[in-house]
């Protein structure tokens, strides 16, 4: 029963339903649960920011932007998000992999990493984009 002080239930974004991304994936044992947002918005659990993705820990959810209409982003560039985002889940349970970075920041070395894997995956067939797509 609502009150007036109760809070408005948030609605739970479902899990993707995007050809190419899937609905799940397993890092370092834990299971995520991939979430595709229409609103950049949502992409942030707290929502204080317009996010691309976002790899939450605590509620073991990647959230990903996928936009509506002519702000729809293609599953090439959601694949780079995933991946990005799959970094910072590794980073967060190998702190072993901290001591690689050098001069670049934890954010400048996944965003390099994420684009060679991705294009590593996709150009070698092991994952392959709906109708056949190509990376930019």
């Amino acid at each position: 029963m609502k009150t007036a002080t109760s809070k408005p239930r948030r609605r739970r974004p479902a899990a993707s339903k995007t050809p190419g991304i899937p609905r799940r994936i397993t890092i370092v044992g834990i299971e995520y649960r991939v979430v595709v947002c229409d609103d950049m918005v949502e992409v942030d659990v707290d929502r204080r920011e317009v996010l691309w993705g976002q790899a939450d820990f605590h509620g073991r959810t990647i959230r990903l932007f996928r936009g509506k209409g002519d702000r729809e982003r293609s599953v090439p560039d959601m694949l780079y998000t995933l991946l990005h985002e799959i970094g910072h889940c590794i980073f967060q349970q190998c702190e072993a992999l901290k001591a690689c970075l050098g001069p670049k920041t934890e954010h400048e070395f996944i965003d390099e990493f994420a684009s060679i894997m991705a294009d590593t995956l996709v150009r070698n067939r092991i994952c392959r984009l709906p109708g056949g797509g190509k990376l930019q």
